[in-house]
């Protein structure tokens, strides 16, 4: 929840004043020391802010949001967390190896974006790939049908994008030297999967931070 109301750049005091809760409920349930909450507030919680995008920002969000989703041909699978995990935790589900910025496994992430990487590279336009990396902060996203790993990379260091995500790679055996060199000066975590299919990959994003 944290995670979107940021993304919509917006403060829990507003959004808690829109649902008429008090903040420390709101505060509560981001930093899970409240239970999941139920349907209906997660609903209430999604119509706060779509509401206080269109008056704030003339719904600038949700315009930006419905270009990431509306790359239906390339977008295998997207997800939030519940609880917040690390990229060290993504590496171990996903059977990885880092293979740049090692040192960053610890960062938080608290989605991932799985992303067929030929459907891409044929139906992605440089505005695409912007409002991919540029909402993805705090997010892991995962290229299969991967040859050598530059070209999400190369897309990485072209575009200038303030919010570097982790990045998980599946599909090579070898990551190609230029996209691990654009990682380590970027900060970017680059990890290479190692499980059998794409269907494992989702299910291994999908079993993270469910629980606290």
């Amino acid at each position: 929840m944290r995670a979107w109301r940021e993304r919509f750049d917006l403060q829990t005091s507003e959004v808690a004043e829109w649902m008429d809760v008090s903040p420390s409920v709101l505060t509560d349930y981001e930093r899970g020391r409240r239970r999941s909450p139920g349907v209906q507030f997660v609903r209430r919680f999604a119509e706060a802010l779509i509401a206080l995008d269109l008056e704030k920002y003339r719904g600038r969000h949700v315009r930006e949001l419905v270009g990431v989703l509306g790359l239906t041909r390339a977008v295998l699978a997207i997800g939030e967390y519940v609880y917040p995990v690390t990229a060290q935790d993504v590496c171990d589900a996903v059977k990885g190896e880092f293979v740049a910025s090692e040192d960053r496994a610890d960062v938080p992430v608290y989605g991932f974006t799985v992303i067929d990487s030929i459907q891409a590279i044929l139906t992605m336009s440089g505005y695409d790939y912007l409002l991919l990396f540029g909402r993805s902060l705090n997010r892991v996203v995962a290229f299969t049908k991967v040859g050598s790993g530059r070209s999400p990379l190369v897309a990485i260091r072209v575009f200038p994008i303030k919010a570097h995500p982790v990045v998980v790679l599946h599909g090579p055996e070898h990551v190609d030297r230029v996209a691990i060199r654009i990682a380590e000066a970027e900060r970017v975590p680059l990890i290479l999967s190692k499980v059998g299919s794409v269907k494992e990959l989702i299910e291994a994003f999908q079993s993270l931070g469910k629980m606290p």
